[in-house]
């Protein structure tokens, strides 16, 4: 069933650059050997979200619409445990796989189309809660006026509300397409943001790490600790 996310105005919304996520924490759990092929691991995607939820924050996961499509790879156990069964064709999936269907049922993915900068969409969807919550304050200004905040419903506080990005990229093709954007409009047009990118990203993006602290899931496999910078504003809030 669809996750019901908490309303904008009292939880801000995380977006993972999930790509980044599922490779890292593939790397962190088996670092690769020269020459080797790293392959995505989206149980990182779900350690995000989980720290996330728990920390009353909305989350959206944007992947490539083509890993919906990943077949098992051949060392799968389970493709080996059943190669003489008819369920161990294209159609069965991995654990991995099996994550990610998990995660997209949740609500939880959001499929960047084939071709498309995955990044853009990430990027996008998270400022795009900068603008919403500028144009709530707008809203509400009036009503607030002379009355005091009510937190008593809130688990984080108003300053923190917006959008962010959790990622380790420092997003460089992104920051020079939105300089190169602000030189041709030096008269900032209606629809430009009062804050360039790469001052939104030095507040907004949130970079993380895993950590083995020695827990593991019920099948005694080593689970990794998501750690996002504790030195972030909403992290810290």
């Amino acid at each position: 069933p669809i996750y019901h996310m908490p309303p904008p105005s009292t939880a801000p919304l995380v977006v993972l650059d999930a790509a980044n996520i599922a490779y890292n924490y593939s790397e962190s759990l088996n670092p690769c050997q020269q020459n080797q092929r790293r392959q995505p691991d989206p149980r990182g995607i779900r350690l995000a979200i989980e720290y996330f939820l728990k920390h009353s924050c909305r989350v959206q996961a944007v992947v490539p619409i083509s890993w919906y499509q990943l077949k098992p790879r051949p060392t799968d156990h389970h493709h080996l445990k059943n190669r003489s069964r008819g369920d161990s064709d294209a159609k069965m999936v991995t654990e991995e796989v099996e994550e990610l269907r998990n995660l997209r049922q949740q609500g939880f993915l959001v499929a960047c189309p084939p071709g498309d900068d995955d990044d853009a969409y990430a990027l996008a969807l998270a400022r795009r809660e900068e603008d919403r919550l500028m144009e709530q304050q707008g809203m509400h200004q009036d009503e607030s006026m002379g009355m005091e905040d009510d937190t008593s419903s809130q688990h984080l506080p108003k300053s923190v509300l917006g959008g962010y990005v959790v990622s380790n990229d420092f997003f460089q093709d992104a920051i020079r397409r939105d300089e190169k954007k602000l030189q041709r409009h030096h008269h900032h047009p209606l629809n430009m943001r009062p804050v360039s990118l790469k001052s939104w990203l030095k507040k907004n993006r949130i970079s993380y790490s895993f950590a083995n602290v020695g827990t593991a899931d019920v099948d005694g496999e080593i689970r990794l600790e998501f750690l996002p910078n504790p030195r972030n504003d909403l992290i810290e809030a």
